[in-house]
């Protein structure tokens, strides 16, 4: 009898550690980051302070609250960065937004992040549930200047003065 109970308890034990699913948690969405280049130079800490990123959301013009300078190495790259831009893209179906720099031209970029499943975001490089699918200026695809550790793209932006 000692026996059957040794087998039923050892049976329960695999059967719960083979049952149980661990929980991952995913990672944050990565911020969306820019770089505006001009006569291959970056801009100064005076501009980048003062840029913005505006969209259209119910008739109105609406300013991202959290697009600032990014910190860190990337604050004295002149990388401008925000997380709300991914939300706002992946899931407000918000894709165009103006980049506005006093100085130079206002540009239009075209932002497509996608928001995912838990299932799906597991499969994505940045493990991360709103990945950025493509980011499209002046018609074309924008080139990813660097990769940072969390699966984020720093975007080049060629500006044109005004």
């Amino acid at each position: 009898m000692k026996n059957l109970y040794s087998f039923i308890a050892l049976f329960l034990a695999v059967t719960l550690l083979f049952s149980c699913e661990k929980k991952v948690t995913l990672d944050e969405s990565p911020n969306f980051m820019i770089l505006p280049i001009y006569n291959g130079e970056r801009l100064s800490s005076q501009l980048l302070t003062q840029s913005s990123f505006k969209y259209q959301h119910l008739n109105a013009v609406r300013t991202v609250k959290d697009f600032k300078r990014a910190s860190g190495v990337y604050a004295q790259k002149g990388v401008l960065s925000s997380a709300d831009v991914i939300t706002l893209s992946a899931v407000e179906n918000i894709k165009y937004f103006e980049l506005s720099i006093p100085g130079f031209e206002t540009m239009e970029i075209m932002i497509d992040a996608q928001h995912l499943s838990e299932k799906e975001a597991k499969a994505e490089a940045c493990y991360c549930d709103k990945p950025v699918r493509k980011v499209i200026y002046d018609g074309a695809e924008l080139d990813i200047e660097q990769t940072s550790t969390k699966g984020a793209h720093v975007y080049k932006i060629y500006l044109t003065k005004s």
